[in-house]
């Protein structure tokens, strides 16, 4: 299991966005609020810290997506970007990763890892989406990966329906169609030291906010994908040893 905190994401920018949908919606945390584009083809560039080491994309109709990391002596910042005096760069070269399939498995979501940059840096996707319609996602994130084991068997899913039911006075039922959102419960075996203090500083650190997580590390269907956050606050239960089961609680946000 991994997830990626903290965020390294700084901004993001696209080659194109329709009105009312900026790039920036990526980084709102709320997936259905959209990034808009005007072509099937587009390109996202996002501006990364030092010591991300993996990217997620949510919510998006791109059926493939090239992602190019490219190293600060390469760079080429807009005017008015100041990166402050606490950022030191050194030599990172631009790396181009695989295309990634997006049209199978679970269509919508993408989780990719790169070796850890130690200075800021850029990553480019060029997303395609089916022809007649132009690309769209839902959020971006990059960040420090954090990496744990896997959830115990019986690790359960579930959904969260949205939708309104109301009971009317002729004794009939208003029901409108809402969002479904899938929902995590289950167990991991954390070392108590240093695994299961790292795993509860992070939720401490972030509160209800969503982050992204790969809820399985020897399953690589991307159903394992989620920008999600805690439903109930984890606990352990410490044993004999060094094992700690600690519960997690996960649901997806929109």
């Amino acid at each position: 299991m991994k997830n990626m905190h903290p965020s390294k994401l700084f901004f993001v920018k696209a080659t194109s966005a329709k009105p009312n949908f900026p790039a920036d919606n990526l980084m709102d945390g709320h997936p259905d609020k959209k990034w808009k584009g005007n072509n099937n083809v587009d390109t996202l560039t996002l501006s990364v810290g030092p010591g991300a080491g993996g990217i997620l994309l949510g919510n998006t109709n791109a059926e493939s997506v090239e992602i190019t990391v490219n190293g600060a002596d390469v760079l080429e910042w807009e005017t008015g970007v100041d990166w402050g005096t606490a950022v030191e760069w050194e030599p990172y070269l631009s790396t181009t990763l695989d295309v990634l399939d997006l049209s199978v498995g679970n269509p919508g979501e993408m989780w990719v890892e790169y070796t850890p940059a130690p200075s800021a840096h850029e990553i480019h996707m060029t997303l395609t989406s089916p022809a007649g319609t132009t690309c769209y996602a839902g959020v971006a994130g990059c960040g420090v990966l954090n990496e744990f084991s896997d959830p115990e068997e019986e690790f359960n899913e579930g959904q969260k329906d949205y939708s309104i039911v109301k009971p009317l006075k002729n004794g009939g039922t208003y029901t409108k169609k809402k969002n479904v959102v899938r929902t995590y419960d289950g167990m991991v075996s954390l070392a108590r030291n240093p695994d299961f203090y790292a795993f509860m500083d992070i939720f401490k650190d972030i509160g209800p906010e969503p982050i992204p997580w790969r809820l399985s590390t020897c399953i690589g269907d991307r159903e394992w994908i989620a920008y999600a956050r805690k439903k109930a606050s984890p606990k352990g239960s410490h044993g004999n040893g060094n094992k700690t089961r600690t519960s997690i609680s996960l649901i997806e946000v929109l």
